[in-house]
């Protein structure tokens, strides 16, 4: 399950790397975001099942702000350190 999407998306991800060519790039970042789609199904089941209904909400929302907050930080960080 989570451990067979983290080997596909590991493979996925170094296929992207080695990609010579426009159209594997593009088939390596498909099959990327089908390894990348579990994730969050996963890590949403895990939360539910190691915290009790009332422990539950910040496991979740520390969890989704990281989600939301590491893409749009992610690009001004990546920014800077290609000028850098």
């Amino acid at each position: 399950t989570y451990a067979v999407a983290f080997v596909f998306w590991s493979i996925a991800s170094a296929a992207t790397g080695l990609a010579t060519s426009p159209w594997q790039i593009l088939a390596a970042r498909m099959a990327l975001g089908l390894g990348e789609g579990v994730a969050p199904v996963a890590t949403m089941s895990y939360i539910k099942h190691a915290f009790t209904d009332k422990e539950r909400g910040l496991p979740s929302a520390i969890y989704v702000s990281g989600v939301t907050a590491g893409p749009a930080i992610g690009a001004f960080v990546g920014t800077a350190l290609l000028e850098w």
